[in-house]
């Protein structure tokens, strides 16, 4: 069961940072649109 639940955890930290580092993209190349 810990084991099953492990995986479960990390499968959802690696969905989040995947996610959190789109955002980050897209506020970059917004960022950079409005400094030209």
């Amino acid at each position: 069961m810990t084991n099953i639940l492990l995986i479960i955890v990390i499968l959802l930290l690696v969905d989040i940072y995947g996610q959190l580092k789109k955002l980050n993209e897209r506020q970059g190349k917004e960022d950079a649109g409005n400094n030209d």
